[in-house]
């Protein structure tokens, strides 16, 4: 039964990653820049993200799957830069939160979050770029709040 259980609210986890519940959760977003992370010297993920365990009681272990699962065989990311990409894609509730402070109007609320920002942008700054479309869903039936030729930018 916990097995099942398990899967489902990773199913369930893995279909929400693109998924927002309400348009306002990506238009009132703070659009300002981050600053301040970049000012840290890299760190091991394990270190990067000490300051975040009183969030996630089970974060030591996700960073240790982390470590484990990614892919080592690049020749652009270091072990740990790849690790705190995986650490951002899995299916818990990590990337909620970061999200959450990322579009916070407060900034102080990303500070804990530095250490690890360093280390996953310093990442993904050293990935190619590539043009790919990415889809980006929201709860509901929102197709009556756009007119053609609107642009919208969400932060997400």
């Amino acid at each position: 039964m916990t097995s099942e259980y398990n899967k489902a609210q990773l199913t369930l986890m893995r279909r929400e990653h693109f998924v927002n519940n309400t348009i306002s959760e990506l238009e009132k977003s703070n659009w300002n820049p981050i600053d301040g992370y970049q000012y840290l010297p890299p760190q091991t993920l394990e270190d990067a993200t000490k300051g975040l365990i009183q969030l996630f009681p089970d974060l030591k272990e996700k960073v240790s799957i982390a470590q484990n699962e990614c892919y080592t065989e690049s020749t652009l990311l270091s072990k740990e830069e790849s690790a705190a990409i995986y650490l951002y894609t899995m299916a818990s509730a990590f990337f909620v939160h970061l999200n959450e402070a990322l579009r916070a109007q407060n900034q102080n609320d990303l500070e804990p979050w530095f250490a690890y920002l360093k280390l996953f942008i310093t990442a993904l700054e050293k990935l190619p770029s590539t043009e790919k479309t990415v889809w980006r869903g929201v709860s509901g039936d929102v197709g009556s709040i756009f007119d053609d030729g609107d642009i919208h930018t969400w932060w997400s």
